[in-house]
């Protein structure tokens, strides 16, 4: 008799989002000092205000809601509705209705030019995406007395704006149109920019209505390159604001902290590598790459090489991993006729042909990449610096999958001992660390020591990402792992179901990831005896694995793996067999004879076989 009658009865009421909160059993852990979080953030308005307020917008301006702007909005409805009282919109929906209030999440950066519909759409299709956890928006519009706006001194401005940015941690610029973006022209938009991106621990995100976002990705396809040209042309110094006086504040402000060179820099930056993301995930980018490469190998080395690195990136989304590295081992070349073995970007190169080679099963090979990445990086800096960190990282993250733990956990420690010195103990950077260092731990049977770091990077994660964030749901899961390991079945099932819940809601599509999750359910609860509901959930997962991977996939044989164990269970070898015979096959491909798992695999088997001939 398994424990499934006595407590998952009592978790199955349980939300599939697992919207309950889950309580952690907070460790401390040496040198993490206290969060400094500020006690409590901005107030903003929900997305189910958003959606009534563009409503009303409708039925009082019947012919020409559409055409409004937020400026006209604040002149036509919120100040007639406000200056009575002489108060900001939300104190008004305080009064009218409170439930439309929390505490902000998102800060809103936009123009006041902008047609508001356009701004409200895109707030409400950023909130579908992100249900798991319902944003507040910090609008400016509502949130700020328009009443006195006018009155206030700038200074007051740039406090309130700096200081709601760095309090609320995230922001959200709606960029429009796409081909001429009128944020990147108004003064108070790169000032909201610059208070992002100057300031640790600030997320910065970066949206277009969707109409604009369909434009976008078409005009990709036809020419990248324009394209980048178009919306990087970002001069500050020649950016303009409603009043004067703003603008001169603000570009004294420039003056004498990062410089218009620098301001300009940091927005290139944000601005080519979020357009570089658009054209990579966009299933239309890979035709316009290879007509690209085409005509930059008559023209340019560097063009050639980035557009073979462009090329790799659109192929490892689709999880074509081995045309990923051919691209990868033809740009070496040309970035090595560039700029030589000894510069920083060839550990860029180094590091993602390593991580490539990885997700192809090629220890050997990627060992060798990332041996060469932190040879590069040990020649350019000292044994300490901050680019080493995520070099160990990867380093440990493939001894560890070999199973090598000692060696894993020594270069997980000097990934960890980085991290701290170099970016503090509430960096996602050191999260990352510990969130690895915690697996090593937990493979070495220290579960408690990895409950201690898996729960210090949850925190940092949830701080800096949010809740709905991959590492997050990786890290429940862990967790999840490890108390199944400390025989703690009530926390086992509310952390798979809590990864389990986040990976369905951050993948469109059915997944590799959402498959791994049910799969390493299914195998807690085989471990738990709740054997109809792991049958569930493992065969969600090989469907999955097998419409997503194949079935030469690392999660296809743990699948057939846990299969075969639960058919052992449930005394029924022939399919147990069949499922450990599948596994064996696509072990033995990935991981060759000698590794742990395919051992394991072919001693169930081989037990199983014989039980079969006995009976």
């Amino acid at each position: 008799m398994g424990v499934c009658s006595s407590f998952l009865n009592g978790v199955r009421n349980l939300e599939e989002e697992c919207t309950t909160e889950v309580k952690l059993v907070r460790v401390s852990l040496p040198k993490a000092p206290p969060q400094t979080k500020p006690k409590s953030n901005p107030v903003g308005v929900s997305a189910d205000f958003v959606r009534d307020f563009l409503g009303n917008i409708k039925t009082t301006f019947p012919d020409h809601w559409s055409e409004l702007t937020t400026k006209d909005v604040c002149d036509l409805l919120i100040i007639p509705r406000t200056n009575g009282a002489n108060e900001a919109y939300i104190d008004y929906l305080q009064k009218e209705n409170p439930s439309y209030l929390g505490e902000a999440t998102v800060f809103i950066s936009h123009a006041w030019r902008y047609k508001i519909v356009d701004i409200l759409q895109t707030l409400l299709e950023y909130a579908e995406e992100n249900s798991l956890q319902p944003p507040f928006f910090w609008f400016d519009l509502f949130i700020n007395n328009q009443n006195i706006a006018q009155d206030l001194p700038q200074t007051w401005w740039t406090t309130t704006f700096m200081d709601s940015i760095k309090s609320i941690g995230k922001v959200l610029l709606v960029l429009s149109p796409w081909d001429d973006p009128i944020p990147l022209t108004r003064a108070w938009c790169l000032w909201e920019i610059y208070c992002s991106l100057s300031q640790t621990g600030v997320e910065f995100i970066i949206r277009l209505p969707l109409a604009e976002d369909e434009n976008l990705c078409n005009a990709i396809v036809e020419n990248f390159d324009s394209v980048v040209n178009t919306l990087v042309r970002v001069q500050a110094e020649r950016a303009e604001a409603w009043n004067p006086k703003d603008k001169e504040m603000i570009f004294t402000a420039i003056e004498k902290t990062i410089g218009f060179s620098e301001l300009n820099a940091k927005v290139k930056d944000q601005i080519r590598s979020w357009c570089i993301t658009k054209a990579t995930s966009s299933d239309q980018a890979i035709p316009y790459f290879l007509k690209s490469l085409e005509i930059n190998r008559h023209v340019s080395g560097i063009k050639t090489a980035t557009t073979l690195l462009h090329l790799r990136s659109a192929y490892d989304q689709q999880h074509d991993h081995k045309r990923a590295i051919r691209f990868f081992l033809q740009a070496l070349p040309l970035a090595l006729s560039e700029v030589g073995e000894k510069h920083s970007t060839m550990i860029s190169l180094y590091t993602n042909l390593g991580l490539a080679y990885t997700r192809e099963h090629k220890y050997v090979e990627a060992l060798e990449s990332h041996e060469k990445a932190r040879s590069v990086g040990a020649s350019l800096t000292h044994d300490s610096h901050e680019l080493l960190a995520p070099i160990y990282n990867n380093i440990g993250g493939v001894h560890h999958t070999l199973h090598n733990t000692e060696v894993a956990l020594e270069n997980f420690s000097k990934a960890v001992s980085i991290a701290e010195t170099t970016w503090g103990t509430n960096h996602p950077t050191t999260a990352m660390a510990y969130n690895s260092i915690g697996q090593s731990h937990q493979q070495n049977g220290d579960h408690d020591t990895a409950l201690k770091f898996f729960i210090r990077a949850h925190d940092i994660f949830v701080e800096t990402f949010g809740e709905k964030h991959t590492h997050t749901a990786t890290v429940y899961q862990q967790m999840g792992e490890s108390y199944l390991a400390k025989a703690n079945p009530q926390e086992v099932v509310v952390y798979f179901k809590k990864a389990l819940s986040l990976r369905s809601s951050l993948q469109r599509d059915p997944s590799i990831q959402v498959a791994a999750s049910h799969s390493r359910f299914g195998a807690a609860l085989l471990a738990l005896e709740c054997f109809e509901d792991a049958k569930h959930h493992l065969a969600i997962a090989l469907q999955l694995c097998l419409s997503n991977a194949g079935e030469k996939h690392e999660w296809t044989a743990s699948t057939h793996f846990t299969l075969g164990k639960l058919f052992i269970s449930l005394n029924n070898r022939a399919d147990a067999i069949h499922h450990l015979t599948c596994a064996t096959s696509t072990r033995l491909a990935l991981f060759g004879k000698d590794h742990p798992l395919t051992r394991e695999t072919q001693d169930l088997l081989k037990q199983a076989t014989e039980d079969e001939e006995r009976t």
